[in-house]
């Protein structure tokens, strides 16, 4: 009797609609704030800022790495275990969804979307993106998903590809962008891009800075190629005019810079003694805004590893306020790899680019340094050569790149250049990868087993 009584019900409203369709509006149930397909111009902030919070700025990236390059110091409950390297597998599944299923399935169909009405401009952005995200989860873990990545429930199970084969997509999808953001006619304008706020010329720049940082990566197994190919973007990236690509955060609680919201929040991390002793030993005038006094002083201190400090200096004002940006590469990164592919070749170059570096850092974090950068670069930078300019380099970039991953690849791709000592309370030595995350290890079969976070990605010699 129900089915009948469906049935029926089903072929009354077939009539209606079918006698109806000359005066009823077509447009009648389609919700004008809820679209079938979401617009360009949601997507591309949408992607931006997912970027920023959970990837690029992330608790589960930029907070253990930074423990792990002695930056900070964990004090308590996960980040004390997590900076004794306790990092597993259900540490990163959040991480792994986001840069899968929100930023990368997102920049697809933006790309996507954007061929679709014929808007070059915004599929460079999405591109730029797109390489920015996948570069962040090879660095991480090496070999990963990208050609059946993002096919929805079509493929729930995609392939793993070899960290080679990623690095050469990152930079097919790089030059592709700066095709797309040269074409002299887009449809569309780049809507909703809190980055640069729409500039072509910008996003040209962003991709060839983000060329060089992935060519500098591949200087163990190729110094000569990666050098060359560094230098060339670099160049391209500062010639056209690179500022830092960078997401600013709002003053709002709920829109805040998630280093803010996790020190609200938790709060159990301290500026580590490596980084807060070499602003201290140079009276870096970075140190105010990189770190704040230790509680009721009017010093800086660091907890070291083993004498865990609560009281010791916490993150500054420039990293760690509400509204403090979250940097995807500043323009000082851009000069430090200039600088190191000059360095064999034109060492009076690779000296000016890292004074350029430390002055660009200075910009970034609203610091005036006065005589500072010079009387530092005469004492310091000018007097050094070969191996220990190449130190000094990695130094200064270690300082000005706070809280940012590149830290812990520069660590590991020049061999541990600046001599840090592994946590003496660790049961094993530094980590080299991130595991993969416990969500692709239950559902993918095609998930390759990594052995342990000591073991090397592809480009770490």
């Amino acid at each position: 009797m129900k089915k009948i009584i469906k049935l029926g019900i089903f072929t009354l409203m077939i009539a209606l609609i079918s006698s109806c369709s000359k005066w009823i509006d077509p447009n009648i149930n389609i919700d004008p704030d809820a679209p079938s397909e979401v617009t360009m111009e949601l997507l591309v902030p949408s992607i931006e800022a997912n970027l920023a919070y959970a990837v690029v700025g992330g608790n589960d990236v930029t907070r253990p790495q930074a423990m792990w390059m002695q930056q900070l110091t964990g004090i308590a409950r996960q980040s004390e275990a997590q900076g004794r390297y306790l990092f597993r597998s259900n540490n990163v599944s959040n991480l792994w969804s986001t840069i899968y299923a929100s930023v990368g399935m997102d920049a697809t169909q933006l790309i996507k979307q954007a061929a679709d009405k014929a808007s070059p401009h915004v599929a460079g952005v999405a591109k730029v993106l797109l390489a920015l995200d996948l570069g962040m989860a090879t660095d991480m873990w090496g070999d990963i998903p990208y050609s059946e990545a993002f096919n929805g429930k079509d493929n729930l199970t995609p392939a793993f590809e070899s960290q080679k084969d990623i690095y050469k997509s990152i930079g097919t999808l790089l030059d592709g962008a700066i095709s797309d953001l040269s074409s002299s006619a887009s449809a569309v304008d780049i809507g909703g891009d809190f980055i640069y706020g729409g500039d072509v010329q910008d996003w040209i720049n962003a991709a060839n800075a983000l060329k060089a940082r992935y060519s500098i990566h591949l200087s163990e197994l190729d110094a000569n190629t990666a050098y060359a190919a560094a230098l060339a973007s670099a160049n391209a990236a500062l010639d056209g005019g690179f500022s830092d690509m960078k997401f600013d955060w709002a003053t709002t609680e709920t829109g805040a810079n998630p280093l803010y919201q996790f020190m609200r929040d938790r709060g159990d991390v301290v500026m580590g003694s490596t980084l807060i002793d070499m602003l201290n030993e140079s009276n870096d005038p970075r140190l105010p805004a990189l770190a704040t006094f230790a509680d009721d002083t009017t010093i800086y201190i660091g907890s070291t590893m083993t004498a865990l400090d609560a009281t010791a200096s916490k993150p500054g004002p420039a990293v760690a306020s509400n509204e403090s940006p979250t940097f995807f590469m500043m323009k000082a990164e851009v000069y430090f790899i200039k600088a190191e592919a000059e360095m064999g070749t034109d060492e009076a170059a690779a000296k000016a680019d890292i004074k350029n570096a430390m002055n660009a850092s200075m910009e970034s974090y609203g610091v005036d340094p006065g005589t500072w950068v010079d009387d530092y670069y005469t004492a310091n930078i000018d007097t050094k050569s070969g191996a220990e300019l190449k130190k000094e380099l990695f130094k200064q970039k270690y300082i000005a790149l706070f809280y940012q991953q590149e830290v812990w690849t520069d660590f590991r791709r020049t061999n541990n250049i600046l001599g840090l000592t592994a946590n003496p309370n660790a049961d094993k030595d530094f980590p080299a990868r991130y595991p993969y995350a416990q969500s692709s290890i239950d559902y993918n079969p095609n998930t390759p087993d990594f052995g342990t976070i000591t073991n090397k990605l592809w480009w770490d010699k």
